[in-house]
């Protein structure tokens, strides 16, 4: 009877940690990376960051250029809003 219990406990917590993965990859939308404003800069290695000073927007998430350090804004994401990280 406990195993049992056991089991299905680690069966939800895990079916709702599966669940959260898939929701959150499903607000992943495509969208034009625009200029970042004059200020934002990065450190010249390739991917994303999120805005978390000015000059670049607080809860936007940026794509770095590594060739020439300028970054582009892919606007608002709700990670970068909730913990200023790419996943919390």
């Amino acid at each position: 009877m406990k195993f049992f219990t056991v089991a299905t406990a680690a069966l939800v917590v895990f079916a709702g940690m599966v669940a959260a993965e898939e929701t959150e990859a499903a607000q992943v939308v495509k969208r034009a990376c625009t200029t970042a404003p004059k200020g934002c800069v990065c450190n010249k290695v390739q991917g994303q960051f999120c805005g978390i000073a000015s000059p670049c927007v607080v809860g936007h998430v940026y794509e770095c250029n590594g060739s020439t350090g300028a970054a582009c804004d892919y606007g608002p994401r709700d990670s970068c809003k909730k913990c200023n990280k790419l996943v919390c």
